[in-house]
């Protein structure tokens, strides 16, 4: 049965639907009785269920109200509405392992230590005579509190006295229907899918089975068939998880191996000795870190009495010198305090200043969260994957906005939740916020807030009360007196160009405009000077740098930089958080007949553009040395064999004439022809044209295809001559045309409208609509004779956070059929995000080009600011 929103099952009310399965459905819902949050889960259909899938539900019911353990999901409930049975467990907020395990293996330290907990989970269900019997990721919860065990579903119980070992077969009827297994075959021991009976080593084979995917990402055995995949579990041996993975240790692969045994006899024989082996090899881990730790500070000592007496002679001369010297100036002084590959998004100082809240992506991992201290090396995992924090109460609350991150735009519309410094349950309070700090004196909280739709956004001080809007608002922070806000506001977020303005605004909804002409991220309220501190660029060469402005407008120049700067906060005694970052912009490409790409980056910003008819010269825009304030790029060109680039002009690129002679680029609102050999620079007329965009060429390399805007805001695609025709209008109003992909066949043009592709005749006629190009989908080459098309998969949409890779697919228009034809991916993915609408392929599919941003950076603690 479905159930709507609101509705009731006795108690409980139906919020929203969380997921369906083969024969149930889970929802969120409200238990008025106890004012608590619930998962409700219930069987599809009432009426015309198989006895097997009652007995099922039944048994998970059972199963799990038997275990009382803090890793496996506790019920709540059970009944009947409508004739149909429901069981209701705790709600818990996570993802499950097997999303964790999409983004590859886990580190290695801490896949023992969810391993661990599993075990534990299994030894708490074993001792109460349960065999789980589907053990396989999806069926694990990665919440912040830990690990949960789920679906019982297919499980074992034994009722009554049990008096025998714990590893003995329960007599209970096996689990199968028809001749067919029930469970998942890549987790299934041998015995399981041989229809022996089953007892707890039967889960410890699968406990295996999914450690060695955790530490290797990939399973110990496959199989290109079922069949081939069974006898590879009944037959033979895996490799050696230490091949796949080199940090696992001698130890831990015993385990795994001990685990994997065919035989039940040499297997783990209880899951309370995996579990305590399991918890002697991390707790081993981190002891012969110390040792080592220990020991080089040992072998540096040796080396530092050496050099003592050489610095003590010294040292007389230099305190004789130093007397006679007039006093220095205050020296900063930054102090590391991260050290692993990645990147940081945002930091926190705690109310007591000793220790730091940071969000970051560690080693290509999503975004989490961790709590450190300057004096310390090692930071503990809060387990909030997907949390940016954004402030820290006086009480130690924590205000975490949670939704995607990457490593551009770290910001965006997402979850905002209160969650307990101490570890506790995460609070969701507001959606579509883009940032918030708490309001000092208050329990209450400032947000901005994307009401979405295109519609300004919405300065609220505190949450409710509307004192500002603006196109973009960001960096948002809270005077020390709770009296203003101040945040960066401008056209939008991350714009290249040096638009956006610092605001200050009181409770009244009194603004004032400190400072303009700024491209930045990171503010924070001194409280020492009183003053607002802040990193941003002019828009020059310069990377961002620190500096301060006072209410009155007095600015100052605090602290630069040879590389980014972004300020995270300030404490009460002065210390200041700050990432230093590497930031670049790369070009990496494949010719015809490689089988690897090459890096062909130039400068510190190349964006691929195009990629001329044979797949051997890449056009690139290049932002390196150039001053947004007066010209947009530079175009430049570069054969893929790795010959060295060619600067052609200013201006941003957009396409290269079939014939190779010319580069269409845009500069401000005009295009020009920018000339790959000798020759001049060409204007475009552009009529009654007041900007125009994205163009591409027709195989004659004698017209180009538009779009353009007469000044109505309302999009149309053009054709012009080349070089003097002015622009004549080929599609009717509202319509962009594909930037790489518009021409086809030099009979029409592909646009969007209304998020709809369709085909325009540029001789006139009826547009075609093109429904197997879906509205999220870049189109970027035609081939096949214009039946097919290659299209990059971008269904994270415009401007929403970008993944590591960039799917492309070819895509037969008559047919609608998508076949899978690349995944990009570089091949170290650590603060890497692809630039998707970058991507170019040759016509023949032979060669491709795409840009990708990588940033990396590290958190400091610096004093001496002022």
């Amino acid at each position: 049965m479905s159930l709507d929103v609101s509705s009731r099952i006795g108690p409980y009310e139906i919020v929203a639907l969380i997921g369906t399965g083969g024969m149930g459905e889970v929802y969120h819902a409200k238990d008025s009785r106890l004012d608590r949050s619930v998962a409700i889960k219930v069987l599809t259909s009432a009426r015309g269920v198989e006895r097997h899938e009652l007995d099922r539900f039944k048994r998970e019911a059972r199963a799990i109200a038997r275990v009382n353990h803090p890793s496996i999901c506790t019920v709540h409930d059970v009944g009947e509405h409508e004739g149909v049975p429901f069981l209701v467990m705790e709600l818990l907020e996570g993802e499950t392992l097997a999303e964790r395990l999409e983004l590859g293996a886990l580190p290695v330290d801490r896949a023992v230590a969810i391993a661990a907990e599993i075990a534990a989970a299994l030894d708490a269900a074993h001792n109460k005579e349960v065999v789980h019997r589907d053990l396989k990721p999806s069926n694990v919860m990665l919440t912040p509190n830990g690990v949960k065990l789920l679906d019982f579903g297919l499980a074992k119980l034994r009722d009554g006295d049990y008096r025998e070992g714990a590893h003995e077969p329960t007599k209970s009827v096996p689990l199968t229907r028809d001749g067919e297994l029930l469970g998942t075959l890549p987790y299934m021991a041998p015995e399981q899918i041989e229809g022996q009976e089953t007892d707890t080593r039967t889960d410890i084979f699968s406990f295996g089975v999914m450690l060695f995917e955790m530490m290797t990402g990939r399973r110990p055995f496959a199989g290109n068939t079922r069949s081939a995949l069974i006898a590879a579990i009944v037959g033979a041996q895996p490799l050696s998880a230490s091949s796949l993975q080199p940090g696992i240790s001698p130890a831990l692969e015993r385990v795994i191996e001990r685990c994997l045994a065919k035989e039940r006899k040499s297997r783990w024989q209880t899951a309370r000795d995996l579990a305590t082996e399991l918890e002697w090899i991390a707790a081993g881990a981190h002891s012969q870190a110390v040792r080592s730790t220990f020991g080089r500070r040992q072998r540096w000592r040796l080396i530092l009495i050496g050099l003592v007496a050489v610095i003590a002679l010294t040292g007389l001369v230099l305190v004789a010198m130093m007397a006679l010297a007039p006093p220095a100036a205050a020296v900063a002084r930054y102090t590391r305090v991260t050290f692993r590959h990645g990147a940081v998004s945002s930091a926190r100082f705690t109310p007591d200043g000793r220790s730091f809240v940071y969000s970051a992506s560690w080693e290509g991992q999503p975004y989490n969260m961790f709590l450190g201290r300057p004096e310390g090396l090692d930071a503990r995992d809060l387990s909030l994957q997907a949390g940016r924090i954004l402030a820290i109460s006086p009480s130690n609350e924590m205000a975490v906005l949670f939704g995607p991150q990457n490593v551009n735009r770290a910001f965006g519309a997402r979850t905002l939740a209160r969650v307990p410094l101490a570890g506790g349950a995460r609070r969701d309070l507001l959606d579509g916020i883009v940032d918030a700090d708490w309001i000092a004196g208050t329990n209450e909280l400032a947000v901005v807030r994307d009401p979405g739709n295109g519609r300004p956004w919405r300065v609220e001080f505190p949450v409710g009360t509307v004192v500002h809007e603006a196109r973009a608002a960001w960096s948002l922070r809270v005077s020390p007196d709770g009296i203003r806000v101040a945040f960066f506001e401008g056209p939008g977020l991350f714009t290249t160009e040096p638009e956006a303005m610092i605001t200050v605004v009181d409770r009244s909804g009194r603004k004032s405009t400190l400072s303009k002409n700024w491209a930045g991220i990171g503010l924070a309220w001194s409280r020492l000077t009183d003053e607002i501190w802040f990193t941003a660029t002019d828009g020059g060469r310069q990377a961002p740098w620190l500096q301060s402005i006072s209410l009155a407008g007095v600015e100052r120049t605090i602290q630069r930089a040879p590389d980014w700067l972004v300020l995270h906060d300030i404490s009460a005694d002065g210390r200041v958080l700050v990432s230093r970052n590497s930031i670049r912009i790369n070009l990496a490409c494949q010719l015809p007949g490689d089988v690897t790409e090459r890096d062909l980056s130039w400068g510190l910003a190349g964006t691929v553009r195009d990629l001329s008819a044979d797949g051997r010269t890449l056009v690139f825009r290049e932002l390196l040395g150039n001053d947004l304030r007066s010209t947009t790029a530079f175009t430049y060109r570069r054969p893929l064999d790795g010959s060295p680039a060619v600067r052609l002009g200013v201006g941003d690129p957009q396409s290269i004439s079939p014939d190779a002679r010319w580069v269409l680029a845009r500069l401000k609102d005009s295009l020009i022809l920018l000339p790959t050999g000798s020759g001049s620079v060409v204007d475009l007329p552009k009529g009654n044209l007041v900007r125009v965009s994205a163009g591409a060429w027709l195989s004659d390399s004698k017209r180009v295809v538009i779009t353009g805007d007469a000044g109505n805001n309302r999009p149309q695609g053009y054709i012009q001559d080349i070089p003097s025709g002015i622009p004549r209008p080929i599609t009717s109003e509202g319509v962009v045309l594909a930037a790489k992909a518009a021409v086809r066949e030099n009979t029409s043009v592909l646009g969007r409208s209304g998020g709809r592709w369709a085909l325009y005749p540029i001789e006139g006629g009826p547009a075609q609509p093109v429904p197997a190009i879906a509205s999220t989908d870049i189109p970027i080459r035609w081939s096949d004779k214009g039946r097919v098309i290659y299209i990059v998969d971008n269904t994270d949409g415009p401007g929403q956070p970008g993944r590591p890779t960039a799917d492309v697919f070819r895509v037969d228009i008559v047919t609608g059929r998508r076949t899978h034809w690349k995944t990009l991916a570089p091949s170290d993915p650590v603060g890497v995000e692809i630039d998707r609408g970058s991507v170019v392929v040759a016509e023949d599919g032979r060669a491709y080009c795409y840009s990708f941003l990588r940033r990396l950076g590290d958190l400091f603690v610096v004093d001496g600011l002022k």
